[in-house]
């Protein structure tokens, strides 16, 4: 499985006893294929398979096509969900609020950040954009489509200038 956390993008393994994380990690050290190998604790896991082992490969395109599959993983949620989100500019016209119209959950965004869960602890470090911001910069480019800046016409602007101050 591969997940996003503070150190990029990553490989992790499913829950085990803490016997077989460390003969595994023992075999990825052994790999220099791979390095930042860790055995870690969950402590959402109920049972005595509750450790868990990440690793990063050792190749720069190997970590870039695990945060481009991240990427796009969130980017296919966020075109499946954008229905579900309202966007309402701040008062002082610095972020939005991402509204979630299902959950009722609000994040302030940009498209250039968010204070989601997902943003804060994972895409940011990562260098990958959360849902909420796919989605603001979705949602900017159809009000660019439906409310185009008017053309700027300098004879004209000169016209109307003259017309006023003569």
């Amino acid at each position: 499985m591969e997940t996003l956390s503070r150190n990029g993008g990553q490989f992790r393994t499913k829950l085990m006893s803490l016997g077989q994380a460390e003969q595994f990690a023992k075999c990825l050290r052994a790999n220099p294929r791979f390095v930042g190998v860790s055995v870690n604790f969950s402590t959402r896991a109920k049972e005595t398979a509750n450790r868990f082992v990440t690793f990063l490969p050792t190749s720069d395109p190997s970590g870039q096509r695990i945060l481009d599959r991240q990427q796009g993983a969130r980017d296919q949620r966020a075109a499946e969900q954008i229905g579900n989100y309202t966007f309402l500019m701040d008062d002082s016209c610095r972020f939005y609020y991402c509204w979630n119209t299902v959950s009722g959950e609000v994040y302030e965004t940009t498209t250039a950040s968010c204070t989601c869960p997902d943003h804060e602890f994972r895409g940011r470090a990562a260098g990958v954009n959360c849902k909420h911001m796919t989605m603001l910069a979705t949602h900017l480019a159809e009000c660019d489509r439906a409310f185009p800046a008017p053309a700027f016409n300098i004879e004209r602007a000169r016209a109307d200038r003259d017309a006023l101050w003569g």
